[in-house]
């Protein structure tokens, strides 16, 4: 029997289509929220770690470097 949120395979059988019910695939099963949250934090620390090394600024959009303003894209060109 087929229910809502099942997930469908839709396979060619010649003249028409023949859908069955997805098996269900033995995945391995996700690292708790805490060991997930430490992960992040280090990738995290790693991240900020590179910024504060390369000492780039965050460059403007290339709009604001022609003194464009958001608002004015939008509304460029519009019949007034």
């Amino acid at each position: 029997m087929i229910r809502p949120g099942d997930n469908l395979d839709l396979q060619p059988a010649g003249e028409a289509i023949r859908i069955a019910k997805r098996r269900a695939t033995a995945s391995p099963s996700p690292l708790p929220l805490k060991d997930r949250l430490h992960l992040f934090d280090q990738a995290t620390a790693r991240q900020r770690r590179r910024q504060s090394v390369s000492g780039k600024k965050q460059e403007q959009p290339s709009f604001q470097k022609r003194g464009w303003t958001r608002e004015e894209l939008y509304h460029r060109g519009l019949p007034r």
